[in-house]
């Protein structure tokens, strides 16, 4: 029974990945999106952060105030984010998310459906726009540990909105609102280590690992076992790898060509047994339908004709046209 528990657990979670980094490249400009979204980040500064060996589970990314990565905005109307980070940094001090140093974020200047994730007074903070309007953990996460943080965001267009904060497992803060409840679709891009508007002093110094996007509110209990999994050391199943050559490339775009266009030897062997096969019904079908309506064959007589002091075979249907 609880092996089915399990199962269905991971099938529901794996169901609305949207987006998963494990940050294991080591080298390069990319890191590779393992869920079927494939949106993998670019890392602006030409990837200079990674340590292969630094991560809570294989490599990391090491941000140093100078670096950020960026992928296309995947977030719907409700969401989850989590990750695992490390830092001695406290952060900014300010009143909103967008204060701080990002950590995952989609701001965006002016009255518009952003929100984000950042380091503010060494607690994390969770806010929203267009009314902007942020939560805080209420305990520091910069003991220069590994931390895992996830939040959730719950709306009903018109209607109502919940954001909640989830540190190493446990729900840390709540709040609801009667606003903020639009979907997510005014920012075109999510970015992490950084505060979106670029500005020096709001890019984050630390380590990131594990960064996961959902498309729906993870449950608390899901939460909590991808914290303990995690943290055991375990990486759950993804979807796809990066290509080995990846990550010592910096021409990433064609091995990301090479990847997304290959198909697995057992794929192929699938694909042209399937084809034979049809070629084989198909033949098949053409010879029962020729005897059963009796229809005529050709008869080829094989002449030979003397072409330019040499002798050639022609059918007796060809020979008409040439002579």
């Amino acid at each position: 029974m609880k092996s089915v528990v399990l199962f269905l657990f991971f099938a529901h979670s794996f169901a609305a990945l949207v987006g998963l980094w494990t940050l294991d490249e080591a080298k390069g400009y990319l890191a590779w999106d393992s869920s079927e979204s494939q949106n993998h980040a670019v890392f602006l500064n030409g990837g200079a952060g990674w340590h292969p060996k630094e991560g809570l589970i294989d490599g990391a990314y090491n941000f140093q105030a100078d670096n950020c990565g960026v992928i296309q905005n995947i977030i719907p109307n409700n969401f989850t984010i989590a990750f695992w980070m490390k830092t001695y940094s406290s952060g900014n001090s300010g009143n909103q998310w967008y204060d701080g140093t990002g950590l995952v974020d989609a701001e965006i200047a002016g009255s518009v459906t952003d929100f984000g994730v950042s380091l503010v007074s060494r607690k994390i903070a969770f806010g929203l726009g267009p009314r902007d309007f942020t939560i805080f953990s209420t305990n520091p996460v910069n003991d220069n540990t590994w931390r895992h943080v996830a939040v959730t965001r719950s709306a009903v267009v018109n209607i109502t909105n919940t954001i909640s904060i989830f540190i190493d497992g446990l729900l840390d803060n709540t709040a609801t609102t009667d606003y903020n409840t639009e979907p997510r679709a005014d920012t075109p891009a999510i970015n992490f280590g950084c505060i979106q508007t670029g500005e020096q002093r709001l890019k984050f110094t630390g380590y990131m690992d594990q960064i996961r996007i959902y498309s729906h509110v993870v449950a608390d209990t899901e939460i909590k076992n991808i914290y303990t999994a995690e943290k055991s050391g375990k990486q759950l199943a993804t979807v796809s790898k990066a290509p080995t050559r990846l990550a010592a490339d910096t021409d990433f775009d064609s091995d990301l060509t090479e990847h997304q266009n290959s198909i697995p030897a057992e794929a192929m062997a699938i694909i042209f047994g399937v084809l034979f096969a049809l070629g084989l019904i198909a033949l098949a079908g053409a010879g029962y339908y020729v005897v059963k309506h009796r229809i005529p064959m050709p008869k080829f007589e094989f002449k030979h004709k003397k072409v330019g002091g040499h002798h050639q075979e022609f059918s007796n249907s060809l020979l008409d046209d040439i002579e």
